[in-house]
C-alpha cells in the first residue's frame, strides 16, 4: 500500500484533529460509538447465524395464519347465509370438516 502522509501544520487537519479529540472525550458521543459497534455486530450475527432466515419464516407463517383466519371469517358469515358448503369450500380452500365446525 502505498504511504500516506499528511501535513500535519494544514489548519483542516488541526481543527479536525481537535474535534476528533473533544469527542472523544464526550460521554454520549462515546456510548453513541459503543451502540453503533454492537449494532454492526449484532447485524453480523444475524447473518452469520441465519437469523434473517427464521425472520422470515416467522413473517410467512404469520401471514399463513391470518390468511386461514380471514377464511374461516369469511366461511362462517357464508355459512350464515346458508351458502352451500361446495361453495365455501371453494371460495375459501377450507375443507368441509373444518366449515361444519364453524
Amino acid at each position: 500500500f502505498p504511504e500516506v502522509k499528511l501535513d500535519m501544520e494544514n489548519n483542516a487537519i488541526k481543527k479536525a484533529k481537535k474535534v476528533l479529540e473533544e469527542i472523544s472525550q464526550d460521554k454520549r458521543e462515546q456510548r453513541l460509538t459503543e451502540l453503533r459497534q454492537k449494532y454492526i455486530m449484532d447485524q453480523k450475527a444475524i447473518e452469520d447465524f441465519g437469523f434473517d432466515k427464521g425472520l422470515q419464516q416467522g413473517i410467512e407463517r404469520g401471514i399463513e395464519q391470518g390468511i386461514q383466519q380471514n377464511n374461516l371469517e369469511i366461511a362462517k358469515k357464508l355459512k350464515s347465509k346458508n351458502i352451500e358448503i361446495s361453495v365455501i369450500m371453494e371460495v375459501t380452500g377450507l375443507t368441509k370438516e373444518e366449515i361444519e365446525k364453524l
